[in-house]
């Protein structure tokens, strides 16, 4: 049966799930690195609050590139918060491109039947008896289990 799939055009399962994969690593990694930005966001966000209240002639220190620099409060918080905004917009981005991962590797898993192994509350009898109406009509007697 296998050969009549790959001679159709039809991407095999092993094909299916390695796609499927690859997609929801493209979303975790996605996912990683919105957390890493947002941390930055935090954490500059801080620094610009410390900073407000503070005279502009006072002195600050601000490592960049591995080298501490010395600047006063003046110069450095539009660069702060230019980083701020910057660092906003590239979530927004990413959430969006996120967001866009997630709806095509729904639509991917819907279109092949891919449905995915809970770790927990699973069903040790694997009865799909809610699963197979929501499948297309190709896809119901082929599904593929992750």
């Amino acid at each position: 049966m296998t050969n009549n799939d790959s001679r159709s055009g039809a991407p095999s399962e092993e094909a299916i799930v390695l796609r499927y994969q690859q997609l929801r690593q493209e979303c975790l990694s996605l996912v990683s690195r919105i957390s890493e930005l947002e941390n930055e966001l935090h954490e500059h966000k801080l620094v610009v609050e410390a900073l407000r209240p503070l005279n502009g002639d006072r002195r600050c220190h601000r490592l960049i590139g591995g080298a501490l620099v010395e600047r006063t409060v003046a110069e450095v918080l539009p660069e702060l918060d230019g980083n701020v905004n910057g660092i906003q917009e590239a979530v927004e981005q990413l959430n969006k491109i996120l967001a866009e991962k997630q709806a095509a590797m729904e639509d991917y898993a819907r279109k092949h039947g891919v449905t995915v192994a809970q770790q927990h509350g699973q069903n040790p009898g694997g009865d799909q008896s809610g699963d197979t109406a929501k499948k297309p009509e190709g896809v119901a007697q082929r599904g593929v289990l992750v």
